[in-house]
């Protein structure tokens, strides 16, 4: 025997008794290859039900594809928790066949937030198993859409939103009262609406932006009659868009005396309105209008044109409308310095 070969056999043998003398690292192999076999069979082995009203029937199909070279003999499916049952399509999957595990939820006598796993045990072409997980949040109370969305109303402006409130599993349900966190939020209760065993409500919110500094978040409370859930919350969203309002609160200018730069800068206003002043308090600055008019979008126009060698700061003032107070400033910066320019 060669050198050569000598020393491969040494190798090779040395190999089998390390992992013979080693069995963590023989089952670390071995739990990887069932890892790959698993996500090559099932890639897709989890799903979100999210929320789901009591006594509503909802399924998922989750996908078996047999891409090994034997059949799979399925000897049973269990279910870690009564929120749900499941089958599978067929016992025996053969190579090249696909199969179907179907998970059904039970919303009749759970409620809450439920978690599942779903065993599929084979013991073809030798013992295995794939676990599938589902999860999901049964709720007794529905809010459509969740919350009441003031966002970005207009100053003074009057703004009325409904939220559809359904409980499905008691006919008797009623909402006693709402009551708004806000003296600005006008709360108004709809007539009860009953379909079968699911009860709903509308319930109304007006809200009148006399302010831009509110609280990001209000709530309106609900009162029901439900004697373990006495009270429930639906969040309310306000923001009062200001009445004019610049794309940038600062604009540089940079720091090249060579010639003059121009900028240019969008104004917003809530209404069709004109400009009715632009101003910057330093004369190295210049402003204008592009195509003055009755609009919401405005754009103008600033120049700086260096005059001092020195950094440079101004405030830019835009107003609009009939309002004094609909107004806005940015911030404006310079910092031009050149041999050719003197103080």
């Amino acid at each position: 025997m060669n050198t050569f070969v000598h020393n491969l056999f040494t190798l090779v043998a040395g190999c089998v008794i390390f992992f013979a003398a080693n069995p963590a690292i023989a089952q670390l192999a071995n739990s990887t290859a069932k890892q790959s076999w698993v996500d090559r069979v099932a890639p897709n082995r989890s799903h979100d039900f999210g929320d789901v009203p009591i006594g509503r029937a909802d399924e998922h199909l989750f996908k078996i594809h047999n891409t090994t070279d034997d059949t799979l003999g399925v000897r049973g499916v269990t279910v870690s928790c009564g929120c749900t049952a499941a089958t599978i399509s067929k016992n025996q999957i053969r190579p090249g066949e696909k199969a179907s595990v179907t998970v059904r939820l039970n919303t009749d006598k759970f409620r809450g937030k439920k978690s599942a796993t779903i065993h599929v045990r084979f013991d073809k072409p030798k013992p295995q198993e794939i676990q599938f997980s589902v999860s999901v949040n049964i709720r007794d109370v529905f809010i459509t859409p969740e919350r009441f969305d003031f966002r970005m109303a207009k100053l003074d402006e009057t703004i009325t939103k409904t939220v559809l409130v359904t409980r499905h599993d008691q006919p008797d349900w009623k909402i006693e009262k709402a009551t708004s966190s806000s003296e600005l939020i006008v709360t108004k209760i709809g007539e009860k609406v009953v379909d079968g065993s699911k009860v709903s409500y509308e319930i109304q919110s007006t809200f009148v932006g006399k302010s831009a500094n509110l609280p990001a978040s209000e709530k309106i409370l609900i009162s029901t009659n439900d004697e373990k859930e006495k009270q429930f919350f639906i969040p309310v969203s306000i923001s009062v868009a200001p009445p004019i309002q610049a794309a940038a609160e600062k604009l540089d200018f940079g720091n090249d005396a060579s010639s003059p730069v121009t900028k240019r800068l969008l104004i917003a206003t809530t209404t069709r309105s004109q400009i009715t002043k632009a101003t910057i308090d330093n004369p190295a600055f210049e402003v204008v209008e592009s195509e003055p008019g009755l609009k919401k979008i405005h754009v103008l126009k600033i120049t700086y044109s260096p005059i001092s060698a020195k950094p440079v700061n101004a405030t830019l003032v835009v107003a609009a409308g009939d309002k004094p107070a609909n107004q806005c400033s940015v911030q404006l910066f310079a910092n031009r310095k050149s041999q050719a320019i003197d103080d």
